[in-house]
């Protein structure tokens, strides 16, 4: 049955059986005439479909020992298809078109050196046919090494990215002299001086190298450009782009989790056909304009521009979270007060395990969840304040000197440092708890807050925890 949903699907007869069944009750559905100038891409991704279904289905069919002759059967079913489009066409020269069962794909075409030096061309490890996905995984080529490549097997290289690194121009720059130095080769960039991420020696680098332009967008106010896309022409027609997220920079053409698609001009030749009218129209607009290393005006307006430091006008938005482990004395704190009523805790942990964090984020919690404080608590205190306050009351009995701790202290969390004495890289954190009770014999205790009695010892949890330095 087919989904509530949009569609962009031919109407066939096995969709309109479908159609057929739908409940004119309950469910509707919605048909356009399909129009005859628009009818070719959909036509063709259609018939592409329905192809490639028919050659999985014919190769399915043959045993794993039969690949000659499952190969042949799908030869002659594209085959049959092609004397179609000759007949209903009446073009004679369709019939040229037939695929010769040898089944063989020419892969390249080259100049000899000499009569008896062969060579090896370099082309990209993805396909120059199927478009592709680069995610940044292990799995799969670098950015770096297709795009070096791809520079190594194109006639024409158009660059559109906002920042260019030297870090990114140092590994490509021997495959880019090499290309710029072949005749009726042609190199031509694009960047930007955007939030100054360009480097200027890149950019000097990439100037002076023979059949190469570089213009700039110095506009950064007004037109951010923030594209990140490379184009190789191929005399051949098989020409390739990357669109993604990937600037010229070594991180992010190697270990970056960057995700970048790579199209061909045989599978997705409207795409391809646009980025290369839209660089033109760049390359064309005054606002972009070109960088000439030999002109000393145009070194100091690109220093300047990369050099320039706007003031900070803008407000930095971020989020911190808690570690897992701090998460979990977060939660022991909110298990002690919501099920076994402690409103007083003492958290002592080791040094660098970051109490004081701990101690904002319960804090913003008390204050997210509206619970009332103590009129001495608008602030957190340092652990040194809660220390003087212990060692002023140490002439104390046991439980005297923790009620005036515990009283003198203006943190809801108090935290202390210590080593275990098995392992000096194993530290214990501690949980104390005391007893909720409305009785104290402070005068500076806030009555609203139950306060640990004085004629009840606290509990102490202690849980092992590895710490490294």
């Amino acid at each position: 049955m087919l989904k509530d949903g949009i569609y962009e699907q031919i109407l066939n007869q096995e969709i309109l059986d479908q159609l057929e069944k739908i409940d004119p009750k309950t469910r509707d559905y919605k048909l356009e005439q399909l129009n005859a100038d628009d009818s070719r891409q959909l036509l063709t991704i259609y018939l592409s479909q329905v192809i490639r279904s028919g050659l999985h289905y014919l190769r399915d069919i043959f045993k794993s020992g039969e690949d000659k002759a499952a190969l042949i059967a799908q030869i002659r079913l594209a085959n049959s298809i092609v004397d179609q489009v000759a007949r209903h066409t009446g073009e004679a020269d369709y019939e040229n078109l037939q695929i010769l069962e040898q089944g063989e794909v020419l892969t390249s075409i080259y100049h000899k050196l000499t009569q008896s030096q062969q060579i090896t061309p370099i082309r990209p490890q993805t396909s120059i046919v199927e478009n592709a996905l680069f995610t940044g995984s292990k799995n799969e080529p670098s950015m770096l090494s297709e795009i070096k490549k791809e520079i190594s097997s194109s006639d024409q290289v158009d660059l559109l990215v906002s920042f260019i690194k030297w870090s990114a121009i140092r590994p490509l720059l021997g495959d880019l002299e090499a290309f710029c130095q072949k005749a009726g080769h042609q190199l031509r960039v694009i960047a930007t001086t955007y939030t100054q991420a360009t480097d200027y020696k890149a950019i000097l680098t990439l100037s002076q190298l023979p059949n190469t332009t570089v213009k700039i967008n110095y506009e950064t106010d007004h037109a951010r450009l923030h594209a990140k896309s490379y184009l190789f022409k191929r005399e051949t027609g098989f020409s390739t782009a990357y669109i993604g997220s990937s600037n010229l920079s070594s991180a992010a053409l190697t270990t970056g989790l960057e995700w970048n698609v790579k199209v061909t001009e045989q599978e997705s030749f409207d795409i391809v056909n646009k980025f290369a009218v839209s660089f033109e129209s760049y390359w064309n607009d005054p606002s972009f304009e070109t960088f000439d290393p030999d002109q000393e005006d145009c070194r100091k307006k690109l220093q300047t521009e990369l050099n320039r430091h706007k003031a900070n006008t803008f407000h930095l938005e971020t989020s911190i979270r808690p570690y897992n482990y701090q998460q979990e004395i977060l939660d022991r704190l909110q298990a002690e007060r919501e099920v076994y009523g402690h409103y007083k805790n003492l958290l002592v942990a080791a040094t660098g395990v970051g109490k004081t964090v701990i101690a904002a984020f319960d804090f913003k919690r008390y204050l997210a969840e509206s619970i009332p404080m103590p009129a001495s608590s608008s602030s957190l205190t340092g652990r040194k304040s809660w220390s003087r306050a212990c060692r002023s009351s140490a002439k104390s009995s046991t439980t005297s000197t923790s009620a005036t701790c515990w009283s003198a202290s203006t943190r809801l969390m108090m935290s202390a440092s210590f080593s275990s004495p098995s392992s000096p890289l194993t530290q214990k954190k501690w949980l104390i708890s005391c007893p909720a009770t409305t009785t104290t014999s402070s005068s500076s205790t806030n009555s609203t807050m139950p306060r640990p009695s004085p004629t009840k010892s606290c509990s102490v949890t202690s849980s092992p925890r590895s710490f490294w330095a």
